[in-house]
């Protein structure tokens, strides 16, 4: 009975060794699937951050290029227009200095004579003008032309003058924004041209 015993304590023994190694292994087994399933998804988690950091990262990048490549297009744009400015005034001010009293006086001759004798010549002039030019304008004038003619200030003239028959709204126009606006009219299309070549 006693070996009855003991082989039935032995088969136990064995039986609850190999169902406890059987049941450890069964738990490490799960630990091993789990911790894998953890890695796994944590480097999936780690991937899709990386690209979502990427994607920002080019987004980014994107935005930072275009803000830059606007702000150079628009300095681009503030020079030119400050180049052009810049020549319209210098060009508007050779115009004006270059209407001296002498070459006023003579233009006005040149063009007077070509108004039938019998028309009144209707002048303006600034009224930056009127002390000096009037003087000239009348002693050097009615020496030369064969019309009676008429001066009349205006205030929209700064410099330069107009010039035709009285009272008609056809005339010659030689005020310096007048010339100015022909000239740049001329110019700031290569002017223009020559800005825009980079």
């Amino acid at each position: 009975m006693d070996a009855k015993l003991d082989t039935l304590i032995e088969k136990l023994k064995t039986e609850g060794v190999e169902a406890a190694r059987q049941q450890s292994d069964d738990i490490i087994d799960k630990a091993k699937k789990d911790a894998e399933q953890i890695v796994n998804k944590a480097k999936t988690d780690a991937d899709l951050l990386v690209k979502q950091a990427e994607i920002k990262a080019q987004e980014f990048q994107r935005n930072s290029e275009a803000a830059i490549q606007q702000a150079s297009r628009d300095m681009v744009l503030v020079l030119k227009e400050k180049i052009i400015n810049l020549f319209n005034k210098t060009l508007k001010a050779k115009v004006e200095k270059s209407l001296s009293e002498d070459f006023i006086k003579s233009l006005i001759s040149k063009i007077a004579e070509q108004i039938k004798p019998d028309s009144m010549v209707g002048i303006q002039i600034s009224d930056s003008d009127k002390s000096d030019l009037m003087k000239v304008l009348q002693s050097g004038l009615k020496d030369t032309l064969k019309n009676d003619f008429e001066i009349k200030v205006s205030n929209r003239i700064n410099n330069g003058f107009r010039i035709g028959i009285k009272d008609q709204d056809v005339y010659y126009d030689f005020t310096d924004e007048s010339i100015a606006t022909s000239l740049l009219e001329f110019l700031n299309p290569t002017l223009q041209k020559l800005v825009k070549s980079e």
